[in-house]
């Protein structure tokens, strides 16, 4: 699990960066995110002819929260919504954009005009316009809505939406010049018929103009869909809609050992695996695709009213903690030792911008406790003012390595005078643990992001009660080069972004440890391309 992209152990968040050369903007950048686009999605050759009759099952290891696609920044729930809603834009070869359900748009610092393209229907037959696109982003950024993708698929509450439904034009301004504007509006579902009147619904049900729609669900076990005949508005690469599957059911199984045997028996089509169990299908000859989906990190909270709100405290979590041996044992080794936030594929790729953590070891560690006025108990675990410095430490329990890894931090920490706390749980406990507040250090919390903008509401902002700012942080040199960076566009915005990141690593707010890849197993008679959120709907194949 992971927040915003496909994964282990967080946040998902998956926007591709870049400009389209084909019906996109006319004065379109890659966004203030900049830099190279993307790496192609990596795909699974069909081997046979695809039928549109066949009925194929996908594997997710993680339960779905909401099913609100603007309320949910949970992998699994985004790997569900890609079915049934659809987005302005979208994700094409070599990452850039192309058209979604905007067919064309225009750009500058401060403004975005999209073009909504003719024929759109929502699953229940109302059409798509410019005034449904324009409700969408009114809510985004209504309180009353509580949207998570403030910050995220908006960056920015400063704005103001207005559409013509005869030009079939969007058009949003901004107070302030903003260069991730357009490749960040690639985030947010458009929601559109009962579901724009009824937020309710959208708890158990979908209500979007995707090539799919949820037909039957046992909340948190299985989720049927079933494909749209009518469908005929698909991004650039789209297969044409006869030839996917009939239905599509993700079907939800927690324990990784029971996911590797249900694919191997040909129970599921495909599935994601890592560690004992992706080897043991690798050599049944089973297909793979990855993609470096997200990076683990280790992420103290800095909540005044917690140990880690002391900045000696987070410094000497990121001198102590055994980042290289972590490497090693998370996700069985599969993973490389993390030299960036970023993942290698993406816009302003941050290469080595890990050597600005802080640098000395434990050695180091202790010499900041000690200057801070943590003294070492009778036990070794470190006191001040009559408070131990004992961590309450939530961690994904169902992925390969984590548990190693977590007896390589506890017994690495405890040598400087920090005490760890493991708190077992599973991927979905563990996003609603870190939002919840209750907690010291996410030592294995994987967030996925490609555009390093996505940065700012987890470590600025507002709170979770009115904000998605996780881990309170308040760090003023990376607010203050995030500002200057979000205003830059292209490759000119890079620089400042890795300025920004400097900020948070030296401060010991955040510490990458291990880039992650996900790879994906299927059987026989399947085929598709990937993208952030797992297989692309509309490149999905069955033979028949």
């Amino acid at each position: 699990m992971s927040l915003l992209a496909v994964g282990a152990s967080g946040v998902a968040l998956a926007a591709c960066g870049g400009s389209s050369d084909e019906g996109g903007s006319t004065g379109a950048t890659t966004g203030g995110d900049g830099g190279e686009p993307a790496a192609a999605a990596t795909a699974i050759a069909l081997e046979g002819t695809p039928s549109g009759d066949a009925e194929l099952t996908i594997g997710m290891i993680t339960r779905p929260d909401s099913l609100d696609p603007h309320k949910t920044l949970l992998d699994a729930s985004l790997a569900v919504l890609s079915y049934t809603y659809d987005h302005l834009l979208a994700p094409g070869p070599g990452g850039r954009l192309v058209p979604g359900l905007a067919e064309s748009w225009e750009e500058t610092p401060r403004q975005a005009t999209f073009t909504i393209r003719e024929g759109a229907t929502c699953s229940d037959g109302s059409p798509v316009t410019a005034s449904t696109v324009k409700r969408n982003l009114d809510d985004v950024k209504d309180p009353k809505v509580g949207s998570a993708l403030l910050g995220l698929g908006v960056p920015t509450a400063d704005y103001a939406v207005t559409a013509d439904d005869r030009a079939r034009t969007v058009t949003i301004r901004l107070d302030e010049p903003n260069g991730t504007l357009v490749p960040s509006l690639q985030l947010v579902p458009i929601i559109c018929g009962r579901g724009l009147r009824d937020r309710a619904m959208l708890e158990t049900r979908t209500s979007g103009s995707g090539p799919y729609e949820l037909t039957d669900t046992v909340p948190g076990e299985r989720y049927v869909l079933r494909r749209r005949d009518d469908y005929a508005w698909g991004p650039e690469g789209s297969l044409p809609t006869a030839e996917l599957p009939r239905t599509v059911t993700i079907r939800v199984v927690t324990n990784p050992t029971t996911m590797a045997n249900l694919l191997l028996a040909g129970d599921l089509d495909t599935a994601v695996l890592d560690g004992a169990d992706a080897e043991r299908v690798s050599d049944r000859g089973l297909a793979m695709a990855a993609l470096p989906t997200s990076v683990i990190f280790s992420i103290p909270n800095q909540s005044s009213d917690r140990p880690t709100g002391d900045p000696a405290v987070r410094q000497a979590l990121a001198l102590a903690l055994p980042r290289e041996q972590l490497a090693e044992v998370y996700l069985d080794g599969v993973g490389t030792l993390a030299d960036g936030i970023t993942t290698p594929d993406i816009a302003c790729v941050d290469d080595g911008v890990a050597a600005a953590l802080p640098t000395g070891g434990a050695e180091e560690a202790q010499r900041l406790l000690d200057e801070a006025g943590w003294r070492a108990g009778s036990d070794g675990i470190r006191v001040k003012d009559g408070r131990r410095l004992s961590l309450r430490a939530p961690q994904p329990n169902d992925f390969a390595g984590f548990d190693a890894g977590m007896e390589l931090i506890v017994a690495a920490l405890k040598e400087v005078g920090i005490e760890v706390r493991p708190q077992p749980m599973d991927s979905g406990a563990l996003v609603a643990a870190a939002f919840g507040g209750d907690w010291d250090l996410l030592p294995g919390f994987q967030i996925g992001m490609n555009l390093p903008s996505q940065l700012v509401p987890f470590f600025s902002g507002p709170a979770p009660d009115r904000g998605q700012n996780f881990t309170n942080g308040a760090n003023a040199a990376f607010e203050q080069a995030a500002r200057r960076a979000i205003a830059l566009a292209g490759e000119e915005s890079c620089a400042t972004w890795r300025e920004a990141e400097e900020a948070l690593l030296a401060a010991g707010d955040i510490v990458p440890v291990v880039e992650m890849p996900t790879r994906y197993f299927a059987n026989d008679g399947v085929g598709f391309e990937l993208s952030w959120w797992g297989p692309i709907p509309t490149s999905l194949q069955a033979a028949g």
